[in-house]
């Protein structure tokens, strides 16, 4: 595995996959990819929008950029703290 450890965040990444980070007005998107049909990525936004507002954006671009989509809402402890 590869880490990856920056903007304190941590995590591991499997070996034969690719990291791209990029910068843009203060925000930082990390991907890690296989380089064929998986990818996780990280948005961070120093601005800090409301969460509904990031999820509602992220979903309509999602359905615009692939025929199937599917949506499933959890919470989680992120932090100690709730996270959708």
């Amino acid at each position: 595995m590869q880490r990856y450890k920056n903007h304190g965040i941590a995590f591991q990444y499997p070996e034969d996959w690719m990291l791209e980070e990029e910068n843009n007005e203060g925000d930082t998107t990390i991907t890690v990819t296989d380089g064929e049909t998986s990818f996780w990525s990280l948005h961070l936004m120093r601005e800090r929008p409301q969460v509904e507002e990031v999820i509602e954006e992220i979903e309509t671009a999602f359905k615009g950029e692939y025929d199937e989509v599917d949506v499933e809402r959890s919470i989680k402890q992120l932090a100690r703290r709730e996270a959708e």
